[in-house]
């Protein structure tokens, strides 16, 4: 909960245009990716925004991500998004590129004949058609479930 217009000892000090100050916070929740849902009702000259749990979890500003740390909000480093994607199963090993799988060195002829053979690919549809279809090759490279 956020009350604008009272001071840290309580006191009400309102302010002056409710309106175009609902507008702005709205806004800024909207701005979020994806939008952030508030709850906005005026108190006497004062505003209290609720904002419930979300559900959309991780949100941007301006394509950075941020995260609460203790009375502050830090952008987070690449590291730590990548860390939040994984914690949160929002990203799975097996849909990632596998870097170290090379679709012209590993994938010769004698390993997608097996391939077809036990899939029951027919023949006349090209491996990286197959694969893609598959979602095993994606953006150039296989993945760690086509690997």
């Amino acid at each position: 909960m956020i009350l604008i217009g009272v001071a840290d000892n309580g006191e009400m000090t309102g302010v002056d245009d409710l309106n175009r100050l609902k507008s702005e916070v709205q806004t800024t929740a909207r701005s979020a990716e994806p939008p952030i849902v508030v709850d906005i009702a005026n108190v006497d000259r004062a505003l209290c925004v609720t904002v419930p749990e979300q559900h959309g979890k991780p949100y941007s500003f301006g394509g950075k991500f941020f995260m609460r740390e203790g009375a502050s909000s830090q952008q987070m480093s690449r590291e730590e998004i990548r860390k939040f994607f994984f914690r949160e199963g929002l990203i799975h090993f097996d849909e990632t590129p596998c870097d170290r799988f090379s679709i012209h060195d590993d994938l010769t002829s004698d390993v997608w004949k097996l391939f077809q053979r036990r899939a029951k690919i027919p023949v006349d549809i090209e491996p990286l058609t197959v694969l893609a279809n598959l979602h095993l090759f994606k953006d150039g490279s296989m993945v760690h479930a086509g690997a």
